[in-house]
C-alpha cells in the first residue's frame, strides 16, 4: 500500500507534464505575405506540427469559345450547297459534340446544332432523325438558333414537334447528393443547390454536380416521369484538392469555412492557418477541422507577420487546449493528500521501529 502511493506521488509531476501528440498544421501563405515569418510564428505558439505552404493561385480555366463561327461555315458550305449528308457529318465533330456544348454552357451552339442537324436530316430524307434532333433541343429549352434560316417544312416540323413537347405535363425531379450541398447544372445552365426539386420536361438530360472536395459527377440520363435520385459524389484525390483550394483561393473569400476545411483535406491537415494580405495590412485566419469552423483571427502589419500568425494559434490554443495539472487546484488537493499519506506511512514505520517490543512468557505459572 505505501509502495502505491508512493509510487502515484511521483507520477504526479510527471502526468503534469505529459502532452499529447501535437496534431498536423499547416501554415498557407496566399499571394505575397512572408511565409517563413508566418511558420516562424506558428511554431514559436507551438500546438501543432507546423509546416509551410504557398500554393500558386489558379483562375477557373476559360470557358472554350462557343463554335459560331464554325457552325456558320458547315451552314453556308453544306446545307445551303444540298450537301445534307456532307452537313451530318460535319456536325459529328469533336468540336461540335452536343453534350460538350452543354457541358460548357453554350446553350446557343447545341442548339443551333440540333436545328442544323434536323434540317439537314429532313432534307437528307430522315424525317425520323430530324424529328429526334428537334426534341433533343426542345425538351431541354434549347434556343433554336438558325431555325428561320431553314426551309418552312422544316419551320412547320420544328412547330408540331414543339407542340407535341409542351403537350406533356413537366415531371417533377428530386435531386439529393450525399454529401449535401452540390451544385447542380442542367443543361448547361445552373439549377440549384442539394437537396431540391426541379421541374423537367420529359425526356434526356444533362446533370452536372459539383461540391469543394469532391470529384464532379456529370452524366446525360433520361427522365420519364416524377422520380428521386440519390447521387454519391467520390471525394476528390489530393491532386484534384490542391486545384480546387488554388482556384478558391483565387477567387475569395478567404475565410469562408468551406475553404477552411478544403486546405485542411488538401493538406491532411487538423488545422490551418491561412495568411494573406498587402503591403498595408496581414491576416492570419486559423481554422480548426475538429471544430468545422475559423476559431481564431489576427491581423497586423505585414512586418508583424509572424507575430499575428503566432497571435491566432495562442488564441486557437486557449479555446481546444485543457488546462495543464499542476494549474488545476484537484492536482494540488490529490498531490497534499497524496504527500499526506506518505509521510504518515513513514512516521508510522519509524515509530514501529523505534518503540521496544514487550516479552511474554506465557508458560510462566503465577504463584
Amino acid at each position: 500500500m505505501v509502495r502505491a502511493v508512493c509510487l502515484l506521488a511521483c507520477l504526479l509531476p510527471a502526468l503534469a507534464q505529459a502532452q499529447e501528440s501535437a496534431p498536423a498544421g499547416t501554415v498557407v501563405g496566399v499571394g505575397p505575405v512572408d511565409g517563413p515569418g508566418a511558420l516562424r510564428g506558428a511554431r514559436e505558439a507551438g500546438g501543432a506540427r507546423w509546416r509551410l505552404v504557398s500554393p500558386v493561385l489558379n483562375a477557373e480555366p476559360a470557358t472554350p469559345a462557343a463554335p459560331s463561327e464554325l457552325l456558320a461555315t458547315v451552314h453556308e458550305e453544306t446545307y445551303l450547297m444540298g450537301a445534307f449528308a456532307e452537313c451530318l457529318t460535319a456536325l459529328e465533330r469533336p468540336e461540335l459534340a452536343f453534350e460538350a456544348l452543354l457541358a460548357a454552357g453554350h446553350r446557343d451552339s447545341a442548339g443551333h446544332v440540333r436545328v442544323l442537324g434536323s434540317a439537314c436530316a429532313l432534307l437528307a430524307g430522315d424525317g425520323a432523325l430530324a424529328r429526334r434532333r428537334l426534341r433533343d433541343a426542345l425538351v431541354r429549352d434549347l434556343p433554336l438558333v438558325g431555325l428561320d434560316r431553314t426551309t418552312p417544312e422544316h419551320q412547320a416540323l420544328a412547330e408540331t414537334v414543339g407542340a407535341e413537347v409542351r403537350a406533356v405535363a413537366p415531371v417533377s425531379l428530386a435531386l439529393v447528393s450525399e454529401p449535401a450541398g452540390a451544385a447542380v447544372r442542367v443543361d448547361g445552365r445552373a439549377a440549384c443547390r442539394t437537396p431540391c426539386r426541379l421541374p423537367l420536361r420529359a425526356g434526356a438530360h444533362h446533370f452536372e454536380l459539383r461540391r469543394l472536395g469532391h470529384a464532379p459527377r456529370a452524366f446525360t440520363r433520361d427522365v420519364a416521369g416524377d422520380a428521386r435520385w440519390v447521387l454519391r459524389l467520390d471525394p476528390a484525390p489530393s491532386e484534384l484538392l490542391r486545384t480546387q483550394l488554388a482556384r478558391r483561393l483565387a477567387a475569395g473569400p478567404l475565410d469562408a469555412p468551406e475553404l477552411g476545411e478544403l486546405a485542411a483535406d488538401a493538406y491532411e491537415a487538423r488545422v490551418v492557418v491561412l495568411v494573406w494580405g498587402d503591403d498595408a495590412r496581414v491576416t492570419a485566419a486559423l481554422y480548426d477541422r475538429g471544430l468545422h469552423r475559423f476559431v481564431a483571427r489576427a491581423a497586423g502589419t505585414p512586418g508583424d507577420t509572424p507575430l499575428t500568425v503566432g497571435t491566432a494559434v495562442e488564441e486557437w490554443r486557449g479555446i481546444v487546449e485543457p488546462r495543464p495539472l499542476r494549474k488545476r487546484p484537484l492536482f494540488w488537493g490529490v498531490l497534499a493528500a497524496s504527500l499526506a499519506v506518505v509521510g504518515a506511512a513513514i512516521g508510522i514505520s519509524v515509530w514501529a521501529l523505534t518503540v521496544e517490543p514487550t516479552r511474554v512468557n506465557v508458560y510462566a505459572v503465577p504463584e
